[in-house]
Parts: structure tokens; C-alpha cells; sequence
């Protein structure tokens, strides 16, 4: 079966998740970012893995855009959606659900929000801002500054949620 990753990726985190998605699940797979795609490539692939990282609240533009005008082509394939961010619990979950359309969720046989982490010498100075604004109780601003790869949490979730899909396209 043909397997395509297409991520969208800022900072690096989607990335990493979709590297280590198809090191665990699709070592055959092709991972590609998403605004390096054509109809053409994507017309070679039977199944699709989509994912994207979220930012205030939204998915990022490019993978927005991709799913627009793709839209039909995707819904002709086997596909699964994954979100990166910071958000947990129910924000995690509405954040998930309004990451893609509604009928590419339906279509969806499998679907994640995964963790995020922040890079902190990456971001710009009006991210570490919004960063530095951000409450507390939520996570700890030090810790962020020390993430550099995905949380062994993470790495867990990425690991059932491969795990849950491998049945389904054996």
C-alpha cells in the first residue's frame, strides 16, 4: 500500500511526528511537506496521513489550503489526520475537530491531537511574547525554554495511534 505523510510545520514539531510516524509505521512511506505536493504525486498514493500544528487556536495555512483543494482527492483515499499544540482535554479535542473540514473528519478512519512543544530560540520575538503571556497553570514557561524533541508522553500517544492504525491498512 502506498503511504503518504504530508505535514505542514513551523517551527519543526509536526515534522519530528511525522518522521517518527513513518519510522514506526511506514518505513515504505513518503513524507513530504504539504506545500511541496502536486495533483500528480497525490494521485500515487492510496492513503493519506495529514498532519498539521496548531497556532492560537487554528491550524496553520498551508495545510488549510491544501485540504481546499484537495479536498475530493482526499476523499478518495484511506485517510487519517493528526494536530500538534499545546492545548489538552476538551480545548485538545475542539481544537482536533476544527483543525480540518468536517468532511474530511467524517471520512477520517483515525484521528489525534498530539502534544506540541516550543523551541524556544526559534521563535520569533512576537511568539516569545504570546509564549511568555501564557498562563502558567498550564505548563511551565522554563520547561518550554528546555524542550527540544518530543516528550516521552508524546512519543506514547504517536505510538498507540500508530499501533491503533496498523490493522487498518495491513
Amino acid at each position: 500500500m502506498n503511504t503518504l505523510i504530508l505535514y505542514s510545520s513551523k517551527h519543526g514539531t509536526t515534522k519530528r511526528y511525522a518522521k517518527e510516524m513513518a519510522d514506526q509505521l511506514f518505513p515504505q512511506g513518503h513524507v513530504i511537506q504539504v506545500e511541496s505536493i502536486n495533483h500528480h504525486q497525490l494521485n500515487q498514493f492510496d492513503t493519506v496521513v495529514l498532519g498539521t500544528p496548531i497556532y492560537a487556536g487554528r491550524p496553520q495555512r498551508d495545510m488549510s489550503a491544501f485540504c481546499q483543494k484537495f479536498h475530493d482527492e482526499l476523499l478518495s483515499k484511506r485517510l487519517y489526520l493528526f494536530a500538534t499544540g499545546l492545548a489538552s482535554g476538551d480545548l485538545a479535542s475542539r481544537e482536533l475537530q476544527e483543525a480540518y473540514p468536517e468532511t474530511l473528519q467524517q471520512h477520517a478512519q483515525e484521528k489525534i491531537f498530539l502534544g506540541g512543544a516550543v523551541d524556544y530560540p526559534s521563535l520569533n520575538l512576537l511568539e516569545k511574547s504570546v509564549v511568555s503571556l501564557m498562563p502558567k497553570d498550564d505548563f511551565h514557561l522554563a520547561n518550554l525554554k528546555k524542550v527540544q524533541q518530543l516528550s516521552k508522553f508524546n512519543k506514547q500517544l504517536l505510538k498507540q495511534f500508530t499501533q491503533s492504525i496498523t490493522p487498518l491498512i495491513g
